[in-house]
């Protein structure tokens, strides 16, 4: 797509998303299409492997360094697929991903569903996230579980929610602006009120042991990492809300 877009400079670029489950293995079938500037037969024969380019006027023209097709080529053949591209110069170029899909076993859903038991408790949840897909992503799961959500997207609004507000437990991103998690999640603990010991969980794709240390020297009951996993989820709410977290939910796994 990056591609698609750096090299159309009139027109139109297409993204097409399938699935096709003819046997014996359903596929995954992603196709960019682009009236770009287009390629000859030679120059697609090259286009795949590492910084190589159709010509140099390219670069000066479009800039980048000819690695990034080679990355998705890694990347495709990582996960057992197919690559393959389609291209007339100055008409444009089609570019298809074929990816096979690995069917869910019963046995994985079944564990999934498992942990999300019977207690209908609801909980009040206050989520500072300041990325919208993210944001979409946690209201589901936590609105699957029944449970009430509000939504900041800085550490600021965190901070002043926590204190105008009655909540159960807090999910904080640690990369936010304006104020950043860390400092929202050492503001919170030193409220020198009640709230102060509100349960905070670190909701972040700051995974390393250094970066988990240092949350949990801030104050965090317990670290998440994202992409965030349902199940570790659930089970945080679970061990460290202000009152039982599970519910009736079930979380459906797709291949």
């Amino acid at each position: 797509l990056s591609n698609a877009i750096k090299f159309t400079e009139k027109g139109q670029v297409k993204l097409d998303v399938t699935r096709d489950d003819t046997p014996p293995t359903p596929q995954l079938l992603i196709k960019i299409t682009d009236s770009g500037i287009g390629m000859t037969e030679d120059a697609q024969k090259l286009i795949f492997e590492r910084f190589s380019q159709a010509d140099s006027s390219i670069t000066r023209n479009f800039g980048g360094t000819g690695l990034g097709l080679a990355i998705v080529k890694q990347l495709v053949d990582a996960m057992h697929g197919d690559i393959e591209v389609q291209s007339t110069p100055g008409i444009g170029s089609v570019f298809t991903v074929t990816i096979p899909l690995q069917q869910t076993k019963t046995e994985e859903v079944e564990s999934i569903e498992a942990e999300v038991t019977e207690n209908k408790n609801r909980l009040n949840v206050l989520v500072a996230e300041d990325h919208p897909a993210n944001q979409f992503l946690v209201r589901k799961l936590l609105e699957a579980g029944n449970h009430q959500v509000t939504l900041v997207e800085n550490g600021q609004l965190a901070v002043e929610a926590v204190q105008t507000a009655d909540f159960d437990i807090v999910l904080m991103d640690l990369q936010m602006p304006v104020m950043d998690g860390l400092t929202a999640i050492k503001t919170i603990r030193a409220l020198g009120t009640p709230k102060a010991g509100i349960p905070i969980i670190a909701v972040t794709a700051d995974v390393m042991a250094d970066q988990v240390a240092r949350t949990h020297k801030a104050g965090v009951n317990a670290h998440i990492g994202k992409p965030i996993n349902p199940s570790d989820l659930y089970q945080a709410l679970t061990e460290h809300s202000t009152k039982p977290a599970r519910n009736t939910a079930k979380i459906q796994k797709t291949g």
